[in-house]
Parts: C-alpha cells; sequence; structure tokens
C-alpha cells in the first residue's frame, strides 16, 4: 500500500499554477492586518510593545502568503488542505490579539460603551435583564451553553461538508464571507469596546444560569479565556451562526436542516446567557448582508480571473 505522506504529496490535476496566487478568504486577512498594522502605527508612541504587535501581522501575513505559494507551487492534497483551513487558525489567534490591542487603541475602563447598549436594549425592547431572569432555568442553561459552544463548530461542519465533496469554489466563497464577517466583527470591537451584560449589568450573575451539569464550567471556561476582551458589539456568535445558515442555504441544502435549530439556539443563547445585549445582535444582523456580498464578488473575481488564465 502506498505510504499516506506520498499520497498526500503526490500532485493533482497541474491546474493550480495556472490560478490566482491567493484566495479571497487570504486578501480579507492581508486587509484585516494590514489595517490593525496602520492602527498600530498611528499610535506607536503611545503603545507598549508596538513592535511585537507589527511583527505578528506581518508573519500572519507572510505564513499565509508563503503557504498560497506552496499550495500552487506543488499541487497536491497536503498544501491544499492546509491553504483552505489555515484561516481557522487565522481567525481564532486574531481574536486573541484583541484583549492585549484593543485596551492600548480605545479606552474602556469606565464600561460607558456598555451603559450606553444597556440603555439602548432598555429604550428599544424593555427590561432585558428582568425577562432573561424570569425564564432561566438549570436545564435550559445547560442546553444554552451547547448551543453557544457550537459558534466554533458550525463553520467547520460546513467548511468540511463542502471540502469533503470538492466543492472548493463552494468553500472559496463560503471562507470569504466568514472572514468578512469575523474580522468585521473585529473592527466592531475597537469601535465599541464592551463588555457585554454579565460582567457589568447583571451583578450577580443567576443561580439558575449555572444549569445542572454544565452550564457553570463552561461559563467559567469563558470567563476565563476571554478575560476583559470587549467582544459584545456586535455579537460574533450571532453572526457567524447567521452567516452559516445563508450559506448553507446557498450551497448545502442537505445540510441546512441540520444546521438550522442549532443556529438559532446558538442565537438565542447570547441573550439568554447574557453575553450579549439585544443591540449586539442588531448590528450582526446589519453586517450579514454586507458581508454576503462584499464575499461573493470576491469569490467571483477570483473565479473569473481563475478561468482567463486556464
Amino acid at each position: 500500500m502506498e505510504p499516506l505522506f506520498m499520497r498526500l504529496t503526490r500532485p493533482l490535476d497541474g491546474r493550480a499554477g495556472r490560478r490566482p496566487l491567493l484566495f479571497p478568504a487570504d486578501w480579507v486577512v492581508i486587509a484585516y492586518f494590514g489595517i490593525l498594522t496602520l492602527v498600530v502605527l498611528a499610535r506607536w508612541g503611545w503603545m507598549r510593545r508596538p513592535l511585537g504587535f507589527t511583527a505578528f501581522h506581518l508573519l500572519v501575513i507572510g505564513t499565509l502568503i508563503a503557504v498560497a505559494w506552496a499550495d500552487r507551487r506543488f499541487d497536491n492534497r497536503f498544501w491544499r488542505f492546509v491553504h483552505y483551513w489555515l484561516p481557522v487558525g487565522v481567525v481564532l489567534t486574531a481574536f486573541q490579539e484583541l484583549q492585549y490591542l484593543i485596551p492600548q487603541v480605545h479606552s474602556f475602563a469606565d464600561r460607558r460603551f456598555d451603559y450606553a447598549l444597556d440603555g439602548l436594549d432598555r429604550r428599544w425592547f424593555g427590561d432585558v435583564e428582568a425577562f432573561c431572569r424570569t425564564i432561566a432555568s438549570r436545564a435550559g442553561a445547560d442546553l444554552m451553553a451547547l448551543c453557544y459552544v457550537s459558534y466554533y463548530i458550525l463553520p467547520i461542519v460546513l467548511g468540511g461538508f463542502l471540502y469533503a465533496r470538492g466543492r472548493f469554489d463552494r468553500l472559496r466563497e463560503s471562507a470569504a464571507v466568514l472572514c468578512v464577517g469575523w474580522f468585521l466583527s473585529y473592527l466592531g470591537y475597537f469601535a465599541v469596546p464592551a463588555l457585554g451584560p454579565y460582567r457589568v449589568i447583571d451583578g450577580i450573575r443567576e443561580p439558575a444560569l449555572e444549569g445542572w451539569l454544565w452550564a457553570g464550567r463552561v461559563h467559567r471556561v469563558i470567563a476565563e479565556l476571554e478575560w476583559e476582551m470587549p467582544d459584545a458589539f456586535p455579537s460574533g456568535h450571532a453572526l457567524i451562526a447567521m452567516l452559516v445558515v445563508v450559506l448553507a442555504w446557498r450551497h448545502a441544502r442537505g445540510l441546512l436542516w441540520a444546521l438550522l435549530p442549532v443556529a438559532l439556539g446558538l442565537i438565542a443563547s447570547t441573550l439568554y446567557l447574557r453575553y450579549h445585549y439585544v443591540v449586539d445582535l442588531v448590528a450582526s444582523a446589519a453586517i450579514v448582508p454586507v458581508a454576503v456580498v462584499l464575499g461573493r464578488v470576491m469569490a467571483r473575481a477570483w473565479e473569473t480571473a481563475s478561468a482567463e488564465r486556464t
């Protein structure tokens, strides 16, 4: 039997050398880190370790370009897999950077953004905190906690479904749309650095939200990992859930009905568990068409350029 390494590194059809080097999602990553680098340069004299942030941004961009080059140069399954899935690692790493970078760019120590968002919630939607306390239950908290962590799974399921079926054109578009959504939400955290109602508004956490089995543990892990992360506005969880549903409807109808109830539960969990304000979800819904249009335009441009070279 042929060794796995040989199968993974065997050249494919040889057409990769004639397509554009960078995928649409790659350009989104480069644009995002380019913007952050400009922000760091603008505040160079007021920041701690600005050189470290700049070096990190350049390292990410350089790694992405190197992987894209290797994918086109060697045209085998190994580099194709790395190229398509590298944005997953980039998105997670970029998120962790925010907790160190945002406080040096836009102060939120006085929590004024949280009070402003809570004020909008009360003006437009009533006493959301009281309503959530009314419906809170231990069983519901356990269910909502599972829905909340599905945020990390839904995009992988959609991407894996398309990748396994060789629908790379649809995967490129989906990756571009999701990356636009993710990075627009990250930029939103710079503009409106809010922590979320459970940290600022609620006071003592509702005991029912501890759940019977795992809700409390999940909450403590999230709180420890996110530390003082101002990631409330917009809701990245709700945004990605909405985008996954839209993309599944476009590209994976057979998967849609399995993902839809989980995505709806994920959106509901952001309010039920008091991680987000209602206006955070409104902002997420407003970003959805922007991400879809930009991602699709970039994907179509890439496919056109690729077709012209064949």
